[in-house]
């Protein structure tokens, strides 16, 4: 063991002055770099060049919005197709083309003509800014252009006290007369034409003035026309039973099966080949609610069901549940919507399918070639299950 231990770790002189040199230079290799930076100068780097690539890279975004910008101004930018046009219109009977050739995007024109399809009307140029998609640069431009018919005016308070004060007669008579019983011309000759035709209409669907005070609940009767002829109001007692005992009559209010009267009879109206005027012979709906159901029957495509009819904008559900019971469902012929032929434009128009499922539709017909039936719509997994259910009946392929 000492022979091997001798062989390997004792050295010659110059061995060892050998092995002491090595390390003493590993030590100053290791040690070296710690103390370099001492002895050294640092030399600052120059950014310059860096910095002005990152000015020139932002003046070329900066250039691209201006253009940009410009194109938008000009008629360009998102979902314009032309540049714009300044010349009058009424946004209340403008067509869609006209929308877009005044500048806005058919996007826009389009929710015009939803609006007013929905019985929105515009009365003035700051109306026509409320809707949400009309860029505040365009309405400054289009406000010179706006002419809004008369008949569109804001209505006040005013405006109806001079409708009326144009229909009285230019000379009211005052003398005694029964509600209940006075001719139509008689009636005229005591009061505007306006509240003598609601009194007529009044009784012709069966009302009756019990007393005085109830004259003056007609809305077209004014205030100063009761006041003129209240003195005038002479309603007539009711006539005695034949056979009763000379007496006055005292009527039971709670005793009204004794006086059985024959049920008024409640027009029928079919919601499918009925007009507007039609319409308003229901209960609870006027000139604006009948002119609403006719266009959106007209964008639907015809009724599958009554209950459709409270999808029409604006209509209280207290409206639909009077009229509900003279509603009629007649056969509809229904106005389909072409699948395989229809552009997005045409499809949008259809209260069930709008830009959002138009572009969806379009878009599988794209990629996918030609609807081969109108199942294949059930595919459109962005489209809900219950709007497809009441869209199908309004689809045809070709």
């Amino acid at each position: 063991m000492k022979k091997l231990f001798d062989e390997f770790f004792i050295y010659t002189n110059g061995e060892r002055n050998s092995v002491a040199v090595l390390l003493f230079l590993g030590l100053i290799a290791f040690i070296l770099p710690n103390f370099l930076p001492f002895f050294t100068k640092k030399e600052a780097v120059n950014f310059n060049g860096y910095k002005n690539e990152i000015a020139a890279y932002r003046a070329t975004l900066q250039q691209n919005n201006e253009a940009a910008a410009n194109a938008r101004n000009n008629g360009g930018g998102y979902g314009r197709t032309q540049a714009a046009e300044n010349f009058a219109f009424d946004p209340n009977t403008a067509s869609e083309t006209d929308l877009v050739r005044l500048g806005l995007s058919p996007k826009t024109a389009a929710t015009i003509e939803k609006y007013r399809s929905k019985g929105g009307k515009f009365r003035s140029a700051e109306d026509f800014g409320k809707i949400y998609s009309i860029r505040p640069d365009d309405l400054e431009r289009l406000k010179p252009y706006i002419r809004i018919a008369a008949n569109a005016q804001q209505f006040n308070k005013n405006s109806f006290e001079k409708k009326f004060e144009k229909a009285k007669p230019t000379a009211s008579e005052t003398f005694a007369f029964d509600p209940n019983t006075a001719a139509e011309v008689d009636l005229r000759r005591l009061m505007p034409e306006k509240a003598a035709n609601s009194i007529i209409n009044y009784r012709t669907k069966g009302g009756k003035f019990k007393k005085k005070e109830d004259v003056q609940k007609m809305y077209s009767l004014l205030p100063e026309d009761y006041a003129r002829l209240e003195t005038s109001i002479n309603i007539a007692a009711t006539a005695p039973i034949a056979g009763a005992p000379n007496t006055t009559l005292r009527i039971n209010p709670n005793a009204n099966a004794a006086f059985p009267t024959k049920p008024k009879e409640k027009i029928k109206i079919d919601i499918n080949s009925s007009t507007a005027d039609d319409l308003q012979k229901l209960p609870g709906i006027g000139v604006g609610y009948a002119n609403r159901i006719a266009k959106y029957r007209e964008n639907l495509g015809g009724f599958t069901s009554i209950e459709q009819i409270k999808e029409v904008y604006g209509l209280p559900d207290s409206t639909f549940k009077k009229a509900f019971p003279q509603l009629l469902l007649g056969v509809p012929t229904l106005k389909k919507v072409k699948l395989n032929t229809a552009v997005a434009a045409e499809l949008k128009n259809h209260p069930y399918i709008g830009w959002k499922y138009a572009n969806i539709i379009v878009s599988y017909r794209e990629q996918h070639g030609k609807y081969k039936s109108v199942d294949d719509l059930k595919k459109l997994v962005a489209i809900p299950p219950d709007v497809l259910l009441k869209l199908q009946p309004y689809c045809g392929l070709e």
